[in-house]
């Protein structure tokens, strides 16, 4: 699994080594990922994948790889990762929503918390 760290350098959330699915630190369904955007559970656009960071509506970096190029920012001090969450049986994918025009990359930090939150909250009302 791909860690994904976010401003503070701390591992946020794993991308599975399929490239679809965003996971909590205990292996649960975030969001899936399908031709550079990122979904929430219910079908809806949330965010865009880079193929090294996470990028917000308003082009905000969320989370980054350890390996992420052409930042625009200082990259954080990767703190320890912890052991990524056994393999568990993903739900299914709901039918995918539009897509909103792609932001430039702002340079800036976006709220990785309140990004996290929003997931969890449309997850748990599902």
């Amino acid at each position: 699994m791909l860690a994904l760290f976010d401003c503070n350098g701390n591992v946020a959330i794993w991308l599975r080594d399929d490239e679809k699915w965003l996971l909590d630190l205990h292996g649960n369904a975030l969001a899936f990922v399908h031709e550079g955007g990122v979904y929430n559970l219910e079908g809806y656009h949330v965010a865009w994948w880079r193929g090294d960071r996470i990028q917000d509506h308003y082009g905000n970096v969320i989370f980054v790889t350890q390996d992420v190029q052409h930042l625009q920012m200082l990259k954080p001090i990767w703190h320890l990762r912890p052991l990524p969450p056994p393999p568990r049986i993903m739900p299914l994918r709901p039918a995918i929503g539009l897509r909103p025009i792609e932001p430039l990359t702002s340079g800036r930090w976006g709220n990785s918390r309140a990004f996290l939150d929003a997931l969890r909250c449309r997850v748990r009302s599902a």
